[in-house]
């Protein structure tokens, strides 16, 4: 035996890494190269499909509620400005009378709150039934803002032309 150290492994060569280090960073770029170019793939994938899809015309029914105190001008006024945002709808007048029978038949199991409205504490509303694949709630917001007009509700009506659904923070 002798009694000299064994010798040391020469030192990696500068500017050279380990082997296991280069495989780790080339699978780690190949992953990410393919999910970037699947997620690319799979959005252009989704906005051709949704583009080639005929949207479903939906009829949607706005009903704008008028203060009680509304005079004939601004219920004039209301009505015109919705005939020219709605010139395809049907545009009718719900008298307080016809607002308190729908009253009654919603609130019909309710007796106490019945005895409680009487048909001049419910306002007149306008009521448009209009048909479109989508409803543009922004289009209602002047309205809402009219003087007269108190509130504005927009439902969206089902294929027997019931009320489905109230379409929330519309206009």
């Amino acid at each position: 035996m002798s009694d000299t150290p064994p010798a040391a492994a020469p030192p990696p060569a500068a500017g050279r890494s380990a082997p296991w280090l280069r495989w780790a960073v080339l699978a780690g770029v190949t992953i990410v190269a393919m999910l970037a170019g699947a997620g690319g793939a799979t959005a252009v994938t989704l906005l051709i499909v949704r583009d080639e899809q005929p949207q479903t015309a939906r009829q949607y029914e706005v009903q704008v509620f008028l203060d009680v105190a509304a005079t004939a001008e601004q219920k004039a006024a209301v009505e015109s400005d919705l005939s020219a945002r709605y010139p395809a709808g049907a545009i009718r007048l719900q008298t307080r009378e016809e607002a308190y029978e729908n009253f009654k038949q919603v609130y019909k199991d309710d007796p106490d709150l019945l005895r409680s409205v009487e048909p001049s504490s419910l306002p007149e509303s306008f009521v448009v039934t209009t048909t479109a694949t989508g409803f543009d709630c922004a289009a209602l917001s002047p309205v809402e803002r009219m003087d007269g007009v108190d509130e504005a509700t927009v439902r969206r009506l089902d294929d027997s032309g019931r009320p489905d659904a109230l379409i929330l923070g519309c206009p």
